[in-house]
């Protein structure tokens, strides 16, 4: 057996659930917003019926329920058919080249920005469905950082892509850069402020202690999907 190098540092990254003194809470809004955002799902998305089952096998409802436990129908709902979109972007940039991903990124983006867009692409659709519902009570400082959360979701997948085609390793702090964005967290974490209808101020957000915050939470999560 090879012999860990012990002149590098390493990270330990603990199993915090054991420890956590909050009982967990699931939402009662759950059941039915999962039916609903599947129905949803299956409707706008066109998958086949292998992809439609590995993406219901996500669980994306039962997720925020337990991230969002107070929030009410029609905010989880939302953030259902948010995530769901999201993941299924994840799942298509596995087999995309930086072609196919910048026509998905011009296709989504340009949904975001235009709500009344004229388009057939089912992308689009599913982004103006939810982002549509979306803005009847969202603040616009939380709305503005949904989009830029988004658009910094597709620059880490267009590195990792990149990195992917070259067979380039990158070293660990641009790793942990594009990573944090490559892995959808924060647009995630945004939809925190959404779902508890408060629309913080931009010097909050940008506070070092906040942001400190919200990298930990973002690699907690996203060096556990790690393979």
């Amino acid at each position: 057996m090879e012999r860990l190098d012990n002149s590098h540092p390493s990270l330990v990254l603990p199993h915090l659930f054991p420890h956590s003194p909050y009982p967990t809470r699931l939402n009662p809004n759950y059941l039915d917003v999962s039916c609903a955002s599947e129905k949803w799902f299956t409707d706008y998305s066109g998958f086949t019926s292998e992809n439609l089952a590995r993406s219901k096998g996500i669980k994306a409802a039962m997720l925020l329920a337990y991230c969002y436990p107070d929030a009410d129908a029609d905010h989880l709902r939302i953030c259902a058919d948010f995530l769901g979109w999201l993941f299924s972007v994840d799942d298509w940039i596995d087999d995309y080249d930086s072609k196919d991903l910048c026509a998905l990124r011009k296709c989504c983006i340009n949904a975001f920005c235009n709500p009344n867009l004229q388009t057939d692409e089912r992308d689009a659709l599913m982004v103006q469905s939810f982002f549509s519902r979306f803005l009847r009570d969202a603040g616009p400082n939380c709305t503005e950082r949904l989009l830029n959360t988004t658009d910094l979701f597709f620059d880490g997948c267009e590195k990792e892509i990149s990195y992917r085609a070259s067979g380039h390793i990158p070293d660990l702090e641009p790793y942990l850069t594009y990573r944090r964005e490559s892995s959808g967290s924060k647009p995630c974490l945004v939809v925190f402020e959404y779902t508890a209808g408060i629309d913080l101020p931009n010097k909050v957000v940008s506070h070092s202690v906040i942001m400190a915050m919200e990298d930990i939470a973002n690699d907690l999560v996203s060096w556990s999907n790690v393979r």
